[in-house]
Order: structure tokens, then sequence, then C-alpha cells
């Protein structure tokens, strides 16, 4: 396990002395082939989301050219819909901006808690109290998709997971997403929590345009933890 910073007053639980060695492999894909894959995923996922859904009369989509921030071709993106795991673009969002203003560091552990545990898969699944590091947290968050780890990253940040989805929700308010509400912070389906094309592809072009330090997050194709490898 890399050095952890010393837990912040919100944090609790103990930091586990065995290794937790999490291996990155993002295949060579450079900065601006990550930040296009992140926003052209977003947008394809989020239709394909909708295209197969039983009943849906809404085809969300939206086609921005990444350079000029043009739209090339759009159908009802400001219709809401469910967005799933892109979700957790904004749980991604709040962490960056959480490390931005010094409330939380890379390092700061993240702690797998009961609660956390309860959600539906796709999970990390480590034992709860096992704490990993926020940076490689958001690398299961992106990559792998774990929803246990989305819950978790939360609790860190805000406390409690129904205080960050407080937090979720005003700063989609101050972004001026008017057809996203969030309800929980990984995206297993609730009939409440809804988001609209342009409000994705919103979120996926703040990121690219404050955080390209994470660029790597985006572009890493494989993680492996412990005898543990996931796939993006």
């Amino acid at each position: 396990v890399r050095p952890h910073d010393k837990a912040k007053p919100w944090s609790s639980g103990p930091i586990p002395s065995g290794p937790i060695m999490l291996q990155r492999n993002d295949n060579g894909v450079s900065a601006v082939q990550s930040v296009r894959r992140l926003l052209s995923i977003c947008l394809l996922v989020f239709g394909i989301l909708a295209a197969t859904a039983v009943n849906a009369f809404a085809l969300p989509q939206l086609l921005i050219d990444m350079r000029t921030n043009e739209v090339l071709y759009e159908n009802e993106a400001g219709i809401p819909w469910h967005p799933a795991s892109l979700t957790k673009l904004m749980t991604a969002l709040i962490a960056f901006e959480a490390i931005e203003t010094g409330q939380a560091t890379l390092s700061t552990p993240v702690i797998t808690s009961a609660n956390a545990l309860s959600v539906e898969p796709s999970r990390l699944g480590l034992p709860e109290g096992t704490a990993i590091t926020l940076e490689d947290a958001l690398y299961m968050l992106v990559v792998k998709s774990a929803n246990d780890i989305a819950v978790a990253i939360g609790e860190t940040i805000a406390g409690s997971e129904p205080a960050f989805v407080e937090m979720m929700n005003a700063r989609a308010a101050i972004m001026g997403l008017s057809g996203t509400h969030f309800v929980n912070p990984h995206g297993l389906h609730d009939p409440a929590q809804v988001t609209t094309a342009r409000d994705i592809a919103m979120i996926a072009l703040t990121i690219k345009a404050r955080f390209p330090q994470y660029d790597a997050l985006f572009s890493t194709r494989t993680v492996a933890l412990g005898d543990s490898r996931s796939h993006s």
C-alpha cells in the first residue's frame, strides 16, 4: 500500500498493513485520446441506454466537437433519462474538487463501510474496514465502475452517502444542469435519478477543462488489485 496521509476528522477505520497494490495499464493512450474517449463513451453509452430501454420513446443523443465545443448533432439531448453508471462522472468531479480545495488528497484513505458493501454489483468487494487511497479508489470508480467504491468515496468526502448526494445535486444546480437529479453516487437504478445527454456532456467537458491532470484515469484500460483484474 502506498503511504496514506493522516485521516481527516471525517475519516475512520483501520488502514491495513497487508499489500493492496493497484497496477494500471493505459496501453499508451494519449491525454487527448483519453479525453475524447471520456466524452465519446459518455454520449455513446447514454444513447445505447436510451435505445435499448423497453417502451422507450426518447432517444437522447449528442455529438460534440471536442476542439470547439460545437454541437455537431443532437436528438432530444434535453430529455431526462436514467444515467446509470454515467452518474460516476459527477462523483469523480466532486472528488477532484475536494482534492483541489484541500478537503482531501490523493493519499486520503477511503474506507470500505458496511453501507458501501450493501450496494449491488459491480463491486470491488474489499472486506469491511479496508482502506485504499483516494487515488486508487478513483481508478476503481472509473475503470471498474465499482458501486461500493462510489459510496465509499462519497462517505469519505461528505461524511455520509446522503450528504454526498446533496453535494452532487448542489453542484448540478450551480452548473445549471436543470435536467439532472441524483439519488445515489453510483447510478444503480432509481426512478428519481435522472439526467440528460446535454447535462452529461457538461459534466464531461468540465472535467476535461478543469482537471486535465486526471486524464490518465480515463485512458487506463486495466487495473489489478492483488489477484483481481478489472477492465474498462
